[in-house]
């Protein structure tokens, strides 16, 4: 429960960070990152239709992470209206992608567990390699001496 919190306030805060700078400046943003401008103004027409749906999207639109906060400052979007709206999706973002990493995790746990039944074949095999390894290394450098003793001179 503490994680889930955890990220929720971290995206919050960051999304509302960003939120501020397109509400404060805006017209600096744009200017300053050309690119980002275009699809700054295209997101903004977007949020206008839509904001309490675009204040919830900030931590789900994908490619649009940071672009979606500042759109919402630049629209004027109500900031109780975006800072609640970003709360939720912030919260529902964290506890999905927590649960996920939870099972991800627990999946890896069980995984190494089997794999921990063939680590005696694992020390033989990197064993057998590193011999291998050294024997190669010596014939090499055997054969090199070799032929620079047989060069004229």
């Amino acid at each position: 429960m503490r994680v889930i919190l955890a990220v929720t306030i971290g995206g919050w805060i960051a999304t509302g960070l960003l939120y501020l700078l397109g509400s404060w400046r805006g017209p600096w943003v744009r200017r300053r990152f050309p690119q980002a401008g275009r699809a700054i103004d295209v997101l903004t027409r977007a949020v206008c239709k839509r904001p309490w749906r675009a204040s919830f999207a900030v931590r789900f639109a994908f490619g649009a992470r940071l672009l979606l906060p500042l759109a919402c400052g630049v629209a004027h979007v109500r900031p109780s209206t975006y800072f609640v709206g970003s709360l939720a999706g912030s919260a529902a973002w964290a506890t999905v992608f927590v649960f996920i990493g939870y099972e991800f995790g627990q999946a890896a746990i069980r995984t190494l567990e089997r794999v921990r039944s063939y680590d005696r074949y694992a020390y033989v095999l990197a064993a057998a390699a590193a011999v291998i390894a050294v024997a190669v290394l010596l014939r090499r450098r055997r054969r090199r001496r070799a032929a620079s003793e047989t060069l004229p001179e």
